[in-house]
């Protein structure tokens, strides 16, 4: 190591310094060079040139990666740096606008990115540790703007990469700088690509983690730069992997969708529908079967598989998406050729979109800034749009599950995809300890439980009760689609809340059910919902047979009322209805949603929004 010449130069203000491997501009800027150049610089530049060539060429391989100097406004130009062994490796040149300075680093290895995709540094901190483990979803305060300089020029939905300090590479810290000096070279860590929005509380969704999609982020790391669709055919990348990962994950994982059995359990059901100028009518043929048991279940589950804000569920042949993000209605086109893509090409695909959740995500859009509603009107806002098909909103498809029958309408508006296929599992379960007995669903929608009670628990009677006439409706064809008896089926128009307290004394069930909808859509409602909750429960309750006691199934889609808590918030309420309801209860069992609605153990509980909670219900 030479540092005869530092040494000399501490001797006198200026001196004959040889520098290898470095250059002095006139403008006093220190440039790195492949030739050794004497020249007569200042002293304090003599050291400082030296150190730097001292820990940049004799270090087996330099782990500088950026130079972060807070407090000045910094530009980064990419330019090519020939080596001494004649190799070319890719350097950046960061010329700082309020000193003047100018350095040369390379970057390692683990960040090397296409110069087209713009970089966010987070701060390092114990909260960025779960970005690094994998967690999808980045606040506001969790990024480092002194750094970020770049945030004011992107725009909403474009693809950035995510880089933190990676301190545990970097020498101890020193006493504290001045604010007017540069700081020394920050060695940056490479977290993976995601889509950013300026306008939402989540700033970052993370598409892709360099520890967990290996693969596919070499794959954007090597994708070409400075090309105009870039952006838009990194997102169709993206969106491709992650797709076809969860069409493996529920086809080979899960056995969706599921092959019937040959037997005489086997309800031979499909849906023919003939269409005349006035109207259409739904028969049944028993003489083609269908050959799955079920054919309706989530494919894309949000962060779960990887695609914050996006969930498909697939009924039949069609395939429904739910955008409730800004990067993926920017992004549509790319999402829909991916599905394209990943699908069979019989699929029909139609696109949902609900008002209310896109702006809580900040974007807006002619039609839905026209049409402003409440959070708590969020089934109400519901629209949807056809892709590349002329299939006409009123027609109907075949959803089976557990061999159930449904008819449903996903092309036309309405609430979600057409079906809740969330309780799918829950269903099945309830419907085992069903036999023989009298069963209350209560917002029974198209009459899920009193359906699976009796088809597959062969329960003696079951009772719907819903305050929408067309849920009703729906139950009656789905009766007469299944071919089950009137004499064994009763659906109520009624509110819940009015039709229980009307059964107090007269009508008791061995089995009830209570699936209300989303109650509790943010925190801030939490209070007033747990009010209401606790008024239904608590009237439910009433109801079960008081000489022989019997089950209930009490169920919140509020991400909110679930997450609460760690879930025992829901648990004491509904201990506090059952004191109300002078019953004593029993928690048998606790379950979530239906297993294609995968969860990411980092993101959890984030995409964790549904409880079911089984009771029995003592005897008075």
């Amino acid at each position: 190591m030479k540092v005869t010449a530092v040494l000399a130069a501490t001797t006198t203000s200026s001196t004959t310094t040889t520098l290898p491997s470095t250059t002095a501009d006139t403008d006093g800027r220190a440039t790195l060079s492949s030739t050794h150049v004497v020249r007569r610089v200042p002293m304090w530049l003599s050291l400082a040139a030296a150190v730097l060539w001292t820990t940049t060429t004799h270090t087996p391989r330099s782990r500088c990666s950026a130079l972060a100097w807070r407090g000045t406004n910094t530009a980064i130009r990419p330019r090519r740096l020939s080596t001494q062994r004649g190799t070319a490796i890719r350097t950046n040149t960061i010329h700082t606008a309020t000193t003047g300075t100018t350095a040369t680093f390379t970057p390692t290895n683990n960040h090397q990115t296409s110069t087209s995709i713009p970089t966010v540094t987070l701060k390092r901190s114990p909260q960025s540790k779960s970005f690094r483990n994998g967690n999808v979803l980045v606040f506001t305060r969790a990024i480092d703007e002194d750094e970020s300089t770049n945030l004011p020029r992107l725009l909403p939905g474009q693809l950035v990469h995510v880089v933190v300090p990676d301190t545990q590479s970097s020498s101890p810290k020193s006493a504290k700088r001045p604010a007017s000096s540069p700081s020394t070279t920050t060695p940056l860590l490479s977290l993976g690509y995601g889509v950013y929005n300026p306008k939402s509380l989540y700033k970052i969704r993370f598409l892709c983690h360099k520890t967990t999609h290996g693969v596919l982020y070499e794959r954007i790391r090597q994708y070409p730069a400075n090309n105009p669709s870039n952006d838009a055919e990194l997102i169709r990348l993206i969106v491709t992997y992650h797709l076809q990962n969860a069409w493996h994950t529920r086809q080979y994982g899960l056995g969706l969708p599921s092959q019937a059995l040959v037997g005489p359990d086997v309800r031979p059901v499909s849906l023919e529908t003939t269409t005349t100028p006035s109207s259409s009518t739904t028969t049944i043929s028993p003489a083609t079967p269908s050959l799955y048991t079920t054919n309706t279940y989530r494919l894309v589950h949000g962060e779960g598989d990887a695609l914050s804000g996006l969930a498909v569920d697939l009924i039949d042949n069609v395939a429904v998406v739910m955008s409730s993000a800004s990067w993926c209605q920017v992004h549509q086109a790319a999402i829909v050729a991916a599905l394209r893509h990943v699908l069979p090409s019989s699929f029909d695909i139609v696109w949902r979109t609900t008002g209310s959740r896109l702006r809580q995500d900040g974007y807006q859009s002619e039609s839905n800034e026209n049409n402003k509603k409440t959070i708590d009107d969020e089934d109400q806002d519901e629209h949807a749009m056809v892709i590349d098909s002329d299939q006409p909103p009123d027609t109907p498809v075949l959803s089976l599950e557990n061999s159930v029958a449904y008819r449903v309408y996903p092309y036309a508006n309405g609430q979600k995809t057409g079906v809740y296929c969330d309780q799918r599992d829950n269903r099945a379960l309830l419907a085992t300890l069903c036999r023989d007995k009298r069963v209350l669903d209560l917002c029974c929608y198209h009459g899920g439980f009193a359906l699976n009670a009796i088809l597959n628990g062969h329960a003696s009677f079951v009772t719907g009760v819903d305050s929408s006439a067309d849920a009703i409706a729906a139950c009656h064809e789905n009766v007469r689609l299944n071919e089950i008896g009137d004499d064994r089926t009763e659906f109520v128009k009624d509110d819940v809340t009015h039709f229980l307290q009307a059964s107090f004394g007269t009508r008791e069930y061995d089995v009830v059910v209570l699936d209300p909808p989303k109650l509790a859509p943010s925190v801030a409602t939490l209070d007033k919902a747990r009010r209401k909750y606790h008024g239904l429960n608590r009237d439910a309750i009433k109801v079960v047979n008081r000489e022989k006691g019997g089950l209930f199934l009490t169920c919140t889609c509020s991400a909110a009322m679930t997450q609460k808590d760690g879930g025992q918030y829901f648990l004491n309420m509904v201990h506090g209805a059952a004191l109300s309801a002078s019953r004593q209860v029993r928690l048998l069992r606790v379950t979530g949603a239906a297993a294609c609605h995968v969860q990411s153990p980092a993101a959890f509980p984030a995409g964790n929004y549904l409880t079911a909670a089984l009771f029995y219900v003592a005897p008075e």
